[in-house]
């Protein structure tokens, strides 16, 4: 009606109203009255509405549609799921119903499994449903089935160039550059081209955010050291970062952090033990929520010489802030598994086991390396005590894994059946957010069957507090990790709980991270070469009679085990870090940019 069309939503209420008295029954005009009490900010009111609405016309599609959609208006998933569910059964023409339920699955339940049935279905009535086919990509993504959601945003991407819907072609392409080094059957020069196409087409920065020709080029002065995240209040994450930062030499390498949230320790009331340890000298900003522009002035007042970004393509639209160089020198590490495609980075930092000297080819960064492992790190917060493991009582191996939902690709779940198969009384526990929904349970059950393996030997468990999560580990005698997109965190807590890791090096960064953690950590005879050594050195273990024994002496010795080793050596670290900033501010003071 024209006062809603003009937004005079008061005078549209009090005309509705006075047309309904009469015809009480009009389903759109009622659907109408409960948007228009959502404009005016009667939420509740408007859920009086809807029903009336959906009680007048209970056998018309179009109206349980409106009332669905006026239902996730005001917040009730549930609710609006059920009357897009009762249009769905009343036409099977229309393509929208099913994604709309398809978005409610993904965006607000949380259950990608359930997702992907209802964005397959509107994909079969509209193959042209270009929001349907991208939204399906997504559910396959948090399902793990990284290579087929990648070919479907690849042929998604090509059909909107075709019908100039550059903002799905960009979705598209941003979701491939996010997920392809999780792909299995991308290498390193795959990625290297997925993420130049993404990247191209963003509008970022030509030129320097702040000129350094007034910086001091003395190679050999003190140097501010910048951190820059989303995720610093992630305490067991950022093992690595607070291990690095809290033994960094303050009187060479002044330390500044921007942060996009909290920092553990800064806050008012701080706990006495968080994984960061602040030092007098440093000085922390919370920069969320203020412009990049602002940020990057932060960064040039501040004096960083060099900045460390820690987010990568975790938090992808902070790399707009990246592009615009804020410091001289400008470093990738931590949360790097692959090149960022970005001319903006200087450098990136790893090591030997990660990058191979002949891949170098496919970064558009230089490489540093430090000795051990890029990922050493300190567990600086309360964690459980190493649990005896459960072999001893129950007489058989029990593996397991706390790696997220999406790391367990078609491939693992191939390779985890393999070997429940030829280890016949050995038993699977797996853990994460994703896994707590019965359809969520059911969707990954149904995988293993199809491999053979019967659903009584696995224990799916959902989300818990991060100190009971890691109990979990008291559960599990072997790690399984995951590939190619290894558990790097996942991988320092399993050992540090007393449980080992079986992993092998892949080919590319992100499927050799377990293995830089595990030879630099003295536990290198759990690392194979590749999926069917990796498999074959679970099975051996799976089936020795005297694993228990073998278990129990390996787990009581872990921690001692990895404190004799580089991995946990987080003052050394910082010694070759610190050097390394210092190789790459020589360089750039012999450099003749500004």
């Amino acid at each position: 009606m024209e006062y809603v069309a003009d937004g005079q939503f008061e005078r549209a209420a009090a005309s509705l109203d006075a047309y309904l008295r009469s015809q009480p029954k009009d389903a759109e005009a009622l659907l109408t009255r409960a948007f228009v009490s959502i404009e005016l900010g009667g939420g509740d009111q408007a859920l009086g509405w809807i029903r009336k609405a959906t009680n007048a016309a209970p056998n018309r599609w179009e109206v349980q549609l409106d009332a669905g959609l006026a239902y996730l208006s005001v917040g009730r998933a549930d609710d609006a799921l059920r009357r897009l569910e009762i249009a769905e059964r009343l036409t099977a023409a229309n393509s929208h119903i099913p994604a709309h339920i398809g978005r409610i699955y993904l965006d607000k339940l949380k259950l990608p499994s359930q997702a992907a049935a209802a964005f397959r279905r509107a994909v079969a009535i509209d193959a042209n449903d270009l929001e349907a086919r991208y939204h399906l990509g997504k559910a396959l993504f948090d399902l793990g089935d990284i290579d087929a959601a990648i070919e479907l945003m690849r042929a998604c991407r090509r059909d909107a160039v075709g019908v100039d819907r550059n903002d799905i072609a960009a979705l598209c392409l941003q979701a491939i550059a996010i997920a392809i080094p999780g792909a299995m059957s991308a290498d390193n020069a795959e990625i290297l081209q997925a993420r130049r196409e993404w990247t191209e087409t963003l509008n970022l920065p030509s030129g320097v955010a702040a000129r350094f020709s007034e910086r001091d080029r003395n190679a050999e002065r003190p140097l501010t050291i910048g951190y820059i995240s989303s995720f610093f209040d992630s305490e067991n994450w950022m093992k690595p970062v607070w291990g690095l930062i809290n033994q960094q030499d303050r009187e060479r390498y002044p330390v500044r952090i921007f942060s996009f949230g909290p920092v553990p320790g800064c806050e008012e009331n701080a706990p006495a033990a968080t994984a960061y340890r602040p030092h007098e000298t440093d000085r922390v900003f919370d920069v969320d929520g203020l412009e990049h522009e602002r940020i990057a002035a932060l960064i040039a007042e501040e004096g960083v010489d060099v900045l460390v970004d820690l987010n990568g393509y975790s938090d992808p639209q902070r790399l707009q802030l990246m592009a615009m160089k804020t410091a001289p020198v400008l470093a990738g590490w931590f949360n790097m598994y692959a090149t960022t495609a970005l001319g903006c980075f200087d450098y990136l930092i790893g090591d030997r086991h990660v990058v191979l000297a002949d891949e170098e080819e496919h970064y558009s960064e230089r490489i540093a390396r430090v000795p051990g492992s890029y990922l050493t790190f300190d567990v600086g917060y309360p964690v459980p005590d190493v649990a005896a493991g459960p072999a001893k009582h129950n007489g058989f191996i029990t593996f397991g894994s706390l790696c997220s939902r999406y790391k367990l690709t078609p491939e693992v779940i191939r390779a985890w059946s393999e070997i429940l198969n030829r280890c016949p009384t050995a038993r699977l526990v797996l853990r994460n957010g994703g896994l707590a929904p019965a359809p969520e349970q059911e969707y990954l059950l149904q995988q293993f069957a199809a491999h053979g393996v019967d659903p009584a030997r696995l224990e799916l468990l959902g989300r818990a507090p991060h100190f009971e999560f890691l109990e979990t580990y008291g559960q599990i005698d072997i790690a399984l990790d995951t590939f190619p997109y290894n558990g790097g965190t996942t991988t320092t807590e399993a050992t540090w709980q007393g449980v080992p890791v079986v992993a092998y090096a892949g080919r590319t960064w992100a499927s050799r991270t377990s293995a830089t953690l595990l030879r630099e950590g003295n536990l290198g005879d759990w690392v194979a070469d590749d999926i069917a050594g990796y498999v074959e050195l679970a099975v051996r273990w799976g089936n020795d009679p005297d694993a228990p024994r073998r278990l129990a002496e390996l787990r009581s010795a872990m921690r001692g085990k990895l404190g004799a080793s580089s991995v946990c050596d987080t003052a050394g670290f910082a010694r070759e870090m610190e050097a390394l900033y210092r190789d790459m501010w020589r360089a750039w003071c012999g450099s003749k940019s500004s």
